[in-house]
């Protein structure tokens, strides 16, 4: 079982979708109906069946255990026969790799087994370290190895500024899913972790994603500041003197870093050829709004149908709805929409079960925030399976605390590291 898991891991990480179309599997929405589905959901779907079987006697256990993610799982399917009783079935086979294949994976994702945890982190950080590594590369380069499946939308729609699109074929696909391994790093107290931040922004950088970039910095210093001063400044206060220079120093290496790179090379071309509010991306994404004064109150709570979108979308001269959101309402309706809201937020909350209230609100904010400025949730993306998989990953290695024995006489005798966990929770499925 956990072999599977890590197969299906690797899949959802590494096995994407420009890969597949090179190799012959016409993933997306350009392929038969069978290929919609990347295999990663295959492999998730019949390693979910699996454990139903292979675990029968412990079903209703295992309902109430994973209740969010039968709950989501239920919604998903309650939601996919509406759209077909709609007919409203184009561009919906998203929903599958996005949603359905989430749900499933935090139903036979364990809790906490430190083996597989540590297994699932070093994929999650080879993953990020070669996403990044690509990047890079390909912005030295000016070529895109891996351009999206229809037309080379980099270089005609992105004119002012070339971006890399590394393994899973978007930029802000690839930045959505940095974003998610970025959030539970700088929480974790994993190797290297400031150089995996400074690559990770650089990583951003090459991807032109000023939404993933302004996020993550504004709300990590938010977090820090009521964190360090507000919260609880003594809390998990175990850094040495020694310790603090070398972060301060990275601290300092990184922000030069940055700065030469953004103001004297290519890649902040994307960041400094506009401005924060641009006409072309930003202002469309406004625009995309307008679209709600041709829906009536129906329309918006229950959705629209695929041709009544398409018309609105040639009478705004819009090409793309780049906000999930909309699109979510368009197709499924606010009630659905506020459903699956309210759903996935329970799940990913559910999941961070070892983390304290404002770790979890700064990690979920973190991800709908960037989420929400591009179209991201609305196509074929793994980044809420890469969230579900980061929750496992970096599970062992959240908390390390000093703790000092005294002998007899009350004096100071050892002091040694130990883990914590605020809320201990070592079920396995």
């Amino acid at each position: 079982m956990k072999n599977l898991i890590l197969l299906f891991s690797f899949f959802s990480l590494f096995v994407f979708t420009p890969l597949l179309n090179k190799l012959g599997y016409l993933g997306g929405d350009t392929g038969p109906a069978y290929f919609k589905i990347l295999p990663s959901t295959y492999i998730i779907a019949l390693s979910f069946v699996f454990v139903l079987f292979a675990k029968a006697g412990d079903f209703w256990s295992i309902l109430y255990r994973k209740k969010y993610g039968f709950t989501l799982l239920a919604l998903c399917l309650v939601l996919w026969m509406y759209v077909v009783l709609e007919n409203r079935t184009n561009s919906i086979s998203f929903m599958a790799d996005t949603l359905i294949a989430s749900a499933m994976l935090a139903i036979i994702l364990p809790k906490y087994d430190r083996k597989l945890n540590i297994a699932v982190q070093r994929l999650i950080l080879a993953f990020f370290v070669i996403d990044c590594l690509f990047a890079v590369v390909e912005r030295l380069l000016s070529h895109n190895f891996f351009p999206p499946l229809y037309l080379n939308v980099l270089t005609i729609y992105y004119e002012q500024a070339f971006r890399s699109t590394a393994l899973l074929g978007h930029p802000l696909n690839n930045a959505l899913n940095l974003i998610v391994i970025m959030g539970f790093i700088y929480l974790s107290r994993v190797k290297y972790k400031n150089l995996l931040l400074l690559l990770g922004m650089v990583g951003l950088l090459c991807f032109g994603s000023r939404g993933a970039i302004y996020g993550f910095i504004s709300l990590t210093c938010l977090h820090y500041i009521i964190y360090r001063y507000l919260y609880n400044r003594n809390t998990f206060n175990v850094i040495g003197s020694t310790n603090k220079f070398y972060t301060y120093l990275y601290f300092i290496f990184g922000g030069l870093t940055l700065i030469v790179l953004l103001f004297y090379t290519h890649f902040g071309d994307r960041l400094l050829s506009v401005s924060v509010y641009d006409e072309g991306s930003a202002g469309a994404r406004v625009r995309i709004l307008a679209i709600l004064d041709y829906v009536n109150a129906h329309e918006i709570l229950w959705g629209l149908s695929s041709h009544r979108i398409d018309i609105l979308k040639t009478r705004l001269d819009l090409e793309i709805i780049e906000n999930f959101w909309l699109q979510w309402v368009l197709r499924f309706g606010l009630v659905f929409t506020f459903l699956l809201f309210i759903s996935i937020t329970a799940l990913l909350y559910n999941r961070l079960y070892y983390l304290y209230i404002n770790e979890r609100l700064y990690l979920i904010a973190l991800f709908f925030l960037v989420a929400s400025t591009n179209n991201s949730l609305a196509t074929s993306t793994g980044a809420i399976s890469t969230f579900i998989l980061c929750t496992a990953g970096f599970n062992p290695f959240r908390y390390l605390v000093k703790i000092s024995t005294s002998d007899a006489n009350g004096n100071p005798r050892a002091i040694h590291s130990a883990n914590s966990y605020p809320n201990p929770n070592l079920e396995l499925i």
